[in-house]
């Protein structure tokens, strides 16, 4: 699971990627997380928030349990 959480990681927003590590991997407090990123604490919290469904997704994507766009390509009509 780490391989591909770390795989994930590197496929989101940096910002975001970098606040998920912060308070997962060096266990630090909100309010130390606004402070280096410049931002509110609820701020900070968003970006984490947003960071997390975008890392699902990610590691969905990985998975190969979410398809690159909202459908299935076979799906769609040729262009003419």
């Amino acid at each position: 699971i780490a391989g591909r959480v770390d795989l994930g990681l590197t496929m989101i927003d940096k910002g975001k990627a970098a606040i998920i590590r912060d308070r997962y991997w060096r266990e630090r407090t909100w309010p130390a997380i606004a402070h280096e990123r410049r931002c509110s604490v609820t701020t900070a919290r968003k970006r984490f928030d947003d960071g997390m469904a975008e890392l699902r997704a990610a590691i969905l994507l990985i998975e190969g349990a979410l398809p690159l766009s909202g459908g299935d390509a076979r799906d769609e009509e040729p262009a003419t």
